[in-house]
């Protein structure tokens, strides 16, 4: 069977594992923080009907499991099919992207800067249950969270969706370990077009001081307020420009410009 769209975003992290992982088939458990989990069960993930759990080496060459990705179709890992999995990444990814931030508005001196948003948050936060956070540029002067809803609102950036499920109705081992030592998730994401758009849309140029702001949404649609570390970072030249491989003289280097705050309005919800 050959996947080659994605329908849930478990699918697609397996999909961007897979192309990492052809891209890089020597490299499995090879650091010290790594090599004490690879052989760990990964609860709650039975394999068998006699109980076994699935191990990370159980998963490695998924081909084995019935399935494969377009992009890596009949390819092997060796160096011969390296440059053509590359080529297609940038075909897919790469360009689209570039003629996309190519024709954004630039700074009044024509600045091309490249901006992301890094995102740590508590999975358990609402003891498990699952919960999206919106980031937006700028907290506009609203009377209502309903400001803060989603795309459709003022300054929006993205969202980002923890995916879990309560403690209190599916009992979970590990998840219960992971909360006990505090364990956290990161997100990143993009911000560049949505930043510029936002200089041409106030008149602001890019040394105007913008403090990202976010919002935490229940799965019953009401904000809550919660702790989380929200950091705006800047390169100075666009990421794509060097779409397959770093290029040793000119790296892609970015740098603290402006720490997140939660809304005012968290928590204020009566629906």
């Amino acid at each position: 069977m050959f996947l080659g769209t994605v329908d849930n975003p478990e699918s697609n992290i397996d999909r961007l594992t897979a192309i990492w992982q052809s891209l890089n088939w020597e490299k499995w458990f090879d650091d010290v923080f790594s090599k004490g989990a690879k052989n760990d069960q990964l609860r709650p993930f039975h394999k068998d009907s006699a109980g076994n759990f699935w191990k990370s080496d159980d998963v490695r060459e998924w081909q084995k499991l019935g399935y494969d990705y377009e992009i890596l179709k009949g390819r092997g890992h060796g160096e011969e099919h390296r440059q053509e999995i590359l080529d297609d990444i940038n075909s897919l990814y790469g360009r689209p992207v570039q003629n996309r931030l190519d024709n954004l508005p630039t700074g009044p001196d024509g600045e091309n800067d490249d901006y992301v948003i890094t995102v740590i948050y508590d999975k358990f936060a609402l003891n498990g249950a699952p919960y999206k956070i919106n980031l937006f540029l700028d907290e506009t002067e609203a009377s209502s969270d309903e400001k803060f809803r989603g795309p459709e609102s003022e300054g929006f950036v993205a969202s980002i969706y923890n995916f879990s499920g309560s403690l209190n109705s599916s009992p979970c081992g590990n998840c219960e370990k992971q909360k006990s030592e505090g364990v956290k998730c990161i997100a990143q994401v993009p911000a560049t077009i949505p930043m510029r758009s936002y200089w041409s849309r106030k008149g602001r140029s890019p040394d105007h001081k913008l403090q990202p702001v976010y919002l935490a949404w229940n799965n019953f649609g009401t904000s809550v307020k919660m702790d989380i570390e929200v950091a705006m970072h800047k390169s100075s030249r666009a990421y794509y420009q060097y779409p397959t491989r770093p290029e040793p003289g000119h790296p892609l280097s970015y740098g603290h410009i402006a720490t997140g705050r939660q809304s005012a309005l968290a928590g204020t919800s009566f629906r």
